[in-house]
């Protein structure tokens, strides 16, 4: 039994911290419904060594909301698994990203919440070169759907481009970011970690 309703889901984190959960969750999480025994579950796969600061802050905000989240740790692939039991939690996100989806306008969207959903999507697919920032991922429809995000945000000259991927037979597609638009996703925990690590 969940300790709060679902309204109060909306109240106790920032735009920003609801659309990095849903950015996050398209990036790495997965969710399923068991109608058995009437569980809803929503996970997020991080990686243990990678991504301790992604973890940090993903259970912080789940403790936030009175989520009880479980941390198991899958040492073949050095991976830690958030596990959520939350009815409340799983139509949060599933409904998130249908409205994301199937929005003509996503300036309706605050710009906080839209910034969120950038972030947490670099933070589960994106990486830092010297002269750009990228994201990957094989679903094409979330892939494009970051790249309207993102050009909502005001960012210009992103390319999208796809290549053979040894762990599929799926293209994963590659989406550039030029590094003068990285400001705008500074609330990225990698982005925030690689500037104070080339800054030090």
């Amino acid at each position: 039994m969940e300790s709060w309703p679902r309204k109060l889901l909306l109240k106790k984190i920032s735009e920003y911290a609801k659309g990095y959960l849903i950015g996050l969750f398209m990036g790495d999480g997965y969710s399923y419904h068991r109608k058995v025994d009437r569980h809803y579950v929503v996970e997020f796969y991080l990686d243990s060594i990678r991504n301790k600061s992604i973890i940090k802050f993903t259970a912080y905000l789940l403790n936030i909301l009175g989520l009880n989240c479980f941390r198991m740790k899958d040492k073949r692939y050095n991976v830690i698994r958030l596990k959520v039991n939350s009815k409340t939690l799983y139509f949060f996100i599933k409904k998130g990203i249908e409205r994301l989806s199937k929005a003509k306008d996503l300036s309706t969207f605050t710009r906080g919440y839209r910034q969120g959903v950038v972030s947490g999507f670099f933070d589960a697919e994106g990486c830092i070169q010297k002269s750009y920032a990228s994201v990957s991922q094989v679903n094409k429809g979330k892939l494009f759907l970051i790249r309207r995000i993102c050009e909502s945000l005001g960012m210009r000259g992103l390319t999208i481009r796809f290549r053979e991927n040894y762990k599929s037979d799926k293209k994963i597609g590659i989406m550039h970011i030029p590094l003068k638009f990285i400001y705008i996703l500074s609330n990225s925990l990698k982005i925030a970690e690689k500037s104070s690590a080339v800054s030090s």
